[in-house]
């Protein structure tokens, strides 16, 4: 995610490979990865959940972080768009 944020041209979402890729990471992705891990289906809802319930926590954390406004406001933008991938 730092990466994206000073470096606009980095289209990857992730620094490692999730389901064989690096960008465009969906909900899916993640379904493969954990069924690969051996989580069931409640597992897997449980890990989506507690990442729904993180991110206002997230949210916050970035509105009191020490990055500059414009950063913070890039930031939430990706944190944002990869959500709507995800969940």
């Amino acid at each position: 995610m730092a990466t994206a944020l000073v470096n606009p041209a980095d289209k990857e979402d992730l620094a490692l490979t999730l389901n064989g890729k690096k960008k465009k990471i969906n909900r899916n992705d993640f379904i493969t990865a954990f069924r690969t891990m051996g989580l069931d289906p409640k597992q897997q809802e449980n890990i989506f959940r507690k990442m729904i319930n993180a991110k206002s926590a997230w949210m916050n954390f970035i509105g009191i972080g020490f990055l500059s406004d414009d950063f913070k406001e890039r930031l939430i933008k990706i944190i944002r768009e990869r959500f709507d991938r995800i969940i």
